[in-house]
């Protein structure tokens, strides 16, 4: 209940003060020690021990963390909103600063000087960090050649040590780079990556795009996520939340895997000293963590309540090796799977209960009747998960077998090329991409209302993903018919993203807006752009991967 108090209530009270000013550095330290003390509460003995700390707390839920929001993070996203305004210059206030700030100059060349706003502090402090995720897309090159990233690879006047200001159309003649101007001002190679770019030749100006985002647009959590410290994700923990486990149990599991639960042998590392008596054994043996949730008595004869039924499991020494052995459990059953995936943390958090009522309340609990709460929990879970499955087995051997007795339901369709319209052609074309991005080919066929050929490519992109792929293959297939004099098309593609961007049903991706233009372009001589499944498209296919 902290959890979500604090993701939507306390993380939220200062958003206004975080977008309209500047506070010090220590007050972002003030809220979030406010925020933690709130989390782990307190007792008569004054403020409660914080055994995860607030950073790793904010981290998102794959890297360990619970998934709140850091307010410096928070800030510093604010922060590249305002950079982006500034550079989209569509404000008087932006107008204003250019005016002040950078008047005869780049903004990325600005810096702080005796005097400046406290505003103005704050964009040159994100300017680097906003400025990676800002590309621009050319139309009439009146993009700076040497700050803005158009080429995709970074500013291009880290490449060199001194530079005159140019605009990327300074660098065009006859609609055309000219290579005797770039080798003049850039090494051979990276000529060689301009070239590859199409030269600018439009009239509207160039656009500035957010990358992070799908369309380009500028979003907060895009600016979030790029705010956040890079960490390494790991399945073990993104297995905990979610799965329609309550918040507190995830997060007592996320304290668990951590080794971050009040037990003595913890305790002892903390310099606390006392009695280590466990409650799960006959003969009472040193808590720990292993023991009280694994390798005890209790633990085992619970464990094993559940394993039994089941089936291939094997001895394990630790909670880890337990816990992740459930969730590899091998099984092609989505209702096994959920079951795999919620019944150990529910045992954990059983056995931490029982715990707890022998330490401070001196009453042990029957097996039995702890076993049977835990199957009286995964039951209530799996009905609010699957509720259209729902079971009246009051027994785990039982449940488990009509569980395991679901399948998922399969519908059969035949699949097969179809004629298009008589007086009609259609170009079936694929695209393919090895890594997504990676090395990547096109391929398609045009073939008449008989179903007899008449055209097919092949054809070597270089790097792109496999959307960019399967675009750049039907501009292809579309070129070909345009210049064979086929004025009726009937354009069918296995990717269905693609189709429903032509048809305009999806945003397009910004990468890929010029080459969707050049698609609606030739819009008037298509008849028809359909989906179909991957096996009614497999010459294109074979053609792709040649």
């Amino acid at each position: 209940g902290r959890l979500v108090l604090i993701r939507s209530v306390l993380s939220s009270m200062p958003l206004h003060i975080l977008v309209a000013s500047t506070p010090p550095k220590a007050i972002f330290g003030l809220l979030e020690k406010t925020f933690a003390n709130f989390l782990w509460g307190a007792s008569e003995g004054g403020l409660r021990f914080h055994w995860i700390k607030w950073e790793q707390l904010c981290q998102p839920y794959d890297r360990g963390g619970a998934g709140l929001r850091s307010l410096r993070d928070v800030f510093d996203a604010f922060s590249m909103k305002l950079w982006w305004q500034f550079r989209l210059r569509k404000s008087l206030w932006a107008e204003f600063l250019h005016c002040k700030y950078c008047p005869n100059f780049h903004p990325c060349s600005a810096d702080v000087s005796p005097g400046s706003s406290w505003t103005w502090k704050r964009l040159i402090s994100i300017q680097g960090v906003a400025e990676q995720q800002i590309r621009w897309v050319l139309s009439n090159g009146s993009a700076s050649f040497w700050h803005d990233d158009w080429l995709g690879q970074g500013p291009l006047c880290r490449q060199v040590d001194s530079f005159q200001e140019y605009a990327v159309s300074d660098f065009v003649e006859h609609g055309r780079w000219n290579v005797q101007r770039l080798c003049s001002v850039l090494p051979s190679w990276w000529v060689g990556q301009i070239l590859r770019v199409e030269p600018p030749a439009e009239t509207h100006s160039d656009r500035m795009v957010w990358s992070p985002s799908t369309s380009g647009d500028f979003s907060l959590s895009s600016a979030y996520q790029s705010a956040r410290e890079v960490g390494n994700r790991s399945c073990l923990y993104s297995s905990l939340w979610g799965q329609e486990l309550p918040s507190n149990v995830s997060f007592f599991m996320l304290r668990l895997l951590g080794a971050r639960l009040p037990v003595m042998d913890r305790l002892q590392k903390l310099g606390v000293v006392g009695p280590s008596r466990c409650f799960c054994c006959s003969f009472p043996c040193q808590e720990s963590l292993d023991h009280i949730f694994c390798t005890g008595e209790v633990p085992r004869q619970i464990w094993e309540s559940f394993e039994v039924v089941v089936g291939g499991f094997g001895v394990s020494s630790t909670i880890r090796h337990k816990v992740i052995g459930w969730w590899l459990k091998p099984t092609r059953n989505p209702f096994l799977q959920f079951l795999f995936r919620v019944l150990p943390s529910l045992i954990c958090w059983h056995l931490w209960k029982m715990r707890n009522k022998f330490v401070f309340e001196g009453q042990s609990l029957p097996v039995a009747i702890v076993s049977d709460r835990i199957f009286c929990d995964l039951r209530d879970l799996f009905q609010i998960r699957f509720k259209n499955t729902v079971s009246s087995c009051r027994g785990w051997p039982s449940f488990f077998e009509s569980v395991a007795g679901l399948a998922r339901r399969y519908q059969v369709q035949i699949v097969r090329w179809r004629c298009p319209k008589q007086s009609v052609v259609k170009l079936n074309s694929d695209g393919c991409s090895r890594g997504n991005p990676g090395m990547s080919g096109g391929g398609g066929i045009i073939r008449n209302y008989e179903g007899r050929f008449m055209l097919g490519f092949s054809c070597f992109f270089g790097e792109l993903t496999s959307l960019q792929a399967e675009l750049e293959a039907l501009l292809h297939g579309i070129r070909l018919a345009v210049d064979r004099g086929y004025s009726a098309l009937h354009i069918e593609s296995d990717s269905l993203v693609l189709v429903q961007i032509i048809r305009g049903t999806v945003r397009c991706p910004w990468q890929l807006q010029r080459g969707l233009q050049e698609v609606l372009n030739a819009k008037g001589l298509f008849r028809e752009i359909s989906h179909c499944f991957r096996e009614a498209n497999r010459p294109a296919d074979r053609l792709a991967n040649v």
